[in-house]
């Protein structure tokens, strides 16, 4: 750590074209690896989904290598983007599950301090951070910046999510079950055994033969599924198609695929995005027909298996509390929404208008929310 910390402000796609591998670079050595915000997944979002063109992405450098970096997006009026805040948010969209910048784990809070500065000269008054995991070290960092730096964060949002983090082995993980709910699991897998035509398997990487073809199958299973019939599924439309392909290709080996087969044929996929030190079940698809299998179930729970026998320190669900996870995998990631000026010279005025902004359009986002997830079918 010789020379001065160095900020920049682009556009993504400036960034893929000079220094690409120092941006995965970093998702590799931060100190909390937040895949939302690498660039295989930012990148594809800004070239294929629609609302992102004004996305701009901070980046702070030592000595030319990349310590820290944050996309974000100027907040519109509909999430309490009101004129003259200055209020800006980390990237964010329903597939976006995590808002941690990426910050080199011996530099964090420096290249924390640097990117606000210039974010304030930028003209970001304000920041939405939206969904930052709560315990692995990634928000204690950020709080050392913002000690530094004199600011206070605002809670706007706290919620759970279903995750694995545990010592135990499978059949003692079962034990902590609901009678109902172990009943359920185990008769399942059973009977997935017993019928002697289904097999679990994952593909560890984009390139391994045959993922590709895996992948495809995924798509088509969600596009067969409730996701599909309410036009939320990856295929529905063409830009997001074109967004979870070019996540796949350019995902590489951060691309985990579990699928299920019965004799041969696809019924249930998880594509997952791996880090250090953690798993995230980005998305998960199933095939409704085959009910009496629960295929969404014995996916699950052989990803479960693979978790406790130390395939992955821990999984991250991306799910919400209503989800069917919150039976089958017992520890809970807490993620928070946080609200909080680039400064300690904002005015209070403003400070309190965009808290106020925020926390009613998250609210009303929530309400939204909820009524999508009573479309979801069992597994």
């Amino acid at each position: 750590m010789s020379g001065p910390v160095e900020t920049g402000w682009q556009e993504p796609a400036a960034l893929l074209a000079a220094d690409r591998e120092g941006w995965r670079d970093l998702l590799m050595r931060a100190v909390e690896p937040n895949p939302f915000y690498d660039h295989a997944f930012a990148g594809a979002v800004h070239a294929h989904l629609p609302g992102h063109d004004a996305m701009r992405i901070v980046t702070a450098r030592r000595d030319g290598q990349l310590i820290g970096l944050f996309p974000l997006m100027p907040l519109p009026p509909a999430r309490g983007g009101l004129p003259g805040l200055g209020l800006w948010m980390g990237l964010w969209n329903p597939f976006v599950t995590s808002g941690l910048p990426l910050l080199d784990r011996a530099q964090a809070p420096e290249a924390w301090m640097a990117m606000s500065a210039r974010l304030h000269a930028e003209g970001v008054r304000q920041i939405v951070m939206p969904l930052l995991p709560s315990d692995h070290g990634g928000l204690a960092a950020l709080q050392a910046g913002w000690d530094a730096l004199g600011v206070a964060p605002f809670e706007v949002a706290r919620h759970q999510r279903p995750a694995i983090e545990s010592p135990l082995d499978p059949k003692a993980y079962r034990a902590r079950y609901s009678k109902k709910r172990r009943r359920n699991v185990e008769g399942r897998v059973r009977l997935a055994d017993k019928l002697g035509t289904v097999t679990a398997g994952t593909f560890r990487g984009a390139d391994e033969p045959g993922a590709a073809a895996t992948f495809e199958a995924f798509l088509a299973l969600e596009a067969s599924g409730w996701k599909g019939a309410a036009g939320t599924a990856l295929a529905s439309r063409p830009e997001t198609l074109d967004f979870a392909r070019e996540v796949f290709r350019r995902g590489g080996p951060l691309v985990h695929i579990d699928v299920l087969e019965n004799a041969g044929r696809a019924v249930a996929a998880n594509f997952n995005l791996v880090v250090p030190g953690a798993l995230f079940a980005f998305k998960s698809a199933y095939d409704e027909r085959e009910s009496a299998l629960g295929p969404g179930v014995v996916l699950d729970h052989h990803l479960l298996c693979q978790v406790l026998e130390g395939a992955y320190p821990r999984a991250d669900s991306c799910a919400d509390e209503t989800h069917r996870l919150m039976g089958e995998w017992l520890e809970r990631e807490t993620v928070v929404t946080l609200v909080l000026p680039t400064s300690a010279a904002e005015p209070a005025w403003r400070t309190a208008l965009a808290r106020l902004a925020v926390t009613t359009a998250w609210k009303a986002r929530l309400a939204a929310k909820a009524g999508i997830a009573r479309l979801r079918p069992k597994a």
